[in-house]
């Protein structure tokens, strides 16, 4: 499966979250609506990478686009991905599974921090 860039997505939320997904978009008004909304888009280079995704279709004219299921699809698992990530309050980058472990002087956080994973997998295997 395909993923779509960080501007990809922010281009689609941009300009999908004010319009609904479905049915034909012109072209033309998708860039009137980026550009008074937000200035930072390039919207041409934007759209040709989501059609060669095929997270778009084009019309046979080349002046219209529509969202394909496998774009609606892939925008309602990364819209999922992203609720999921902002409700967990921290996110754990390491867990110790290593036989040994260098704490340098002074670095008392990591120390800690290594101590409560120690605890807290003895008191899970007790």
């Amino acid at each position: 499966m395909s993923e779509l860039s960080a501007k990809e997505f922010n281009f689609i939320d941009a300009y999908f979250s004010d319009h609904d997904l479905l049915g034909s978009h012109p072209i033309r008004l998708i860039m009137s609506f980026v550009r008074t909304t937000y200035s930072a888009f390039d919207v041409h280079p934007i759209i040709a990478s989501l059609v060669e995704k095929n997270v778009f279709s084009l019309s046979p004219d080349g002046n219209s686009i529509k969202f394909t299921d496998y774009g609606v699809e892939l925008l309602y698992s990364m819209t999922k991905a992203e609720e999921e990530w902002d409700e967990q309050k921290f996110i754990k980058v390491s867990n110790i599974e290593r036989d040994q472990t260098f704490i340098r002087s002074g670095e008392t956080f990591k120390a800690n921090r290594i101590i409560r994973e120690i605890f807290s997998i003895a008191k899970r295997n007790l």
